[in-house]
């Protein structure tokens, strides 16, 4: 019987296996194109009844009335980082996510969110700053106690979580949701800066309350250790030279044997008392 060539072909059978939960390779489409999926696919989309519909186009209002706040508000008081380039940065992706995320939601609701996100975003880029993480850190305490932000970012930040309270004044619950998540992410702030600080032999951060304590416990610890082992170790070396003296101030003792009536020391058998 001839051997089979390369190009030919070997009848195949489709097996049902869990993998593949009984489906064979539909007739008329090759092994190894990439489209077989399209018809699983369609079949899918039409079980779960999902329908297309555009999207809207851009709302200009809403980019035209954030690109002057960003440029004019926000950008002055965000740090001289953040400036040229990285500034339209900023922008882009702060629009971006708004229009894809809420792309139903008017101008209003668009603008408030993506003031809020392009302001998270620089808080989250500046934990590297004393100054800012020292005013992040008493954000929500401030909040809490109905006092006034210092004026800069944090200032424009309460001012808009105001606004967005103000938006869903009519129900406490949407009302709720839209706010706290917003003063949560300055606490996140905070846990993610004391994180990348940690001192892992204490298990904690230097921003911690405790963590002076912890570092006094572990340098007296270290010091009564040290000073234990050379304490200890004098001790051994004092009791060895004690011992040593001990040995030498004392005569070997010569044992006496009689040889043709001559007292004579026996020779090997010298001991120490």
């Amino acid at each position: 019987m001839p051997l089979l060539s390369h190009s030919s072909k070997m009848p195949t059978k489709s097996t049902p296996t869990p993998r593949t939960l009984g489906w064979a390779p539909l007739p008329n489409i090759e092994e190894d194109t990439s489209s077989d999926y399209v018809p699983r696919l369609q079949l899918l989309l039409r079980e779960i009844g999902h329908r297309y519909t555009e999207p809207p186009p851009p709302n200009h209002k809403f980019l035209n009335s954030f690109h002057e706040w960003l440029h004019f508000t926000l950008g002055p008081v965000s740090g001289p980082s953040w400036k040229g380039k990285k500034l339209l940065v900023l922008e882009d992706s702060s629009t971006a996510v708004i229009e894809r995320a809420y792309p139903y939601a008017d101008t209003e609701m668009k603008f408030l969110m993506a003031k809020l996100t392009a302001m998270v975003i620089v808080m989250d880029d500046s934990l590297d700053d004393d100054e800012m993480y020292d005013q992040i850190s008493q954000f929500a305490h401030r909040l809490y106690l109905g006092e006034a932000q210092p004026p800069g970012l944090l200032s424009l930040y309460h001012q808009s979580m105001k606004e967005m309270s103000q938006f869903h004044e009519g129900d406490a619950i949407l009302r709720g949701l839209a706010v706290v998540p917003w003063i949560s992410f300055a606490d996140a702030c905070l846990l993610e800066k004391r994180m990348l600080t940690v001192d892992h032999s204490l298990r904690a951060s230097p921003l911690d309350m405790g963590f002076q304590r912890l570092a006094m416990h572990r340098r007296l610890s270290s010091f009564a250790a040290s000073s234990g082992s050379s304490s200890s170790a004098s001790s051994d070396e004092e009791s060895s030279f004690e011992a040593n003296n001990r040995r030498s101030s004392i005569p070997y003792m010569k044992g006496i044997g009689h040889t043709n009536g001559k007292a004579t020391p026996l020779e090997g058998s010298a001991m120490k008392l």
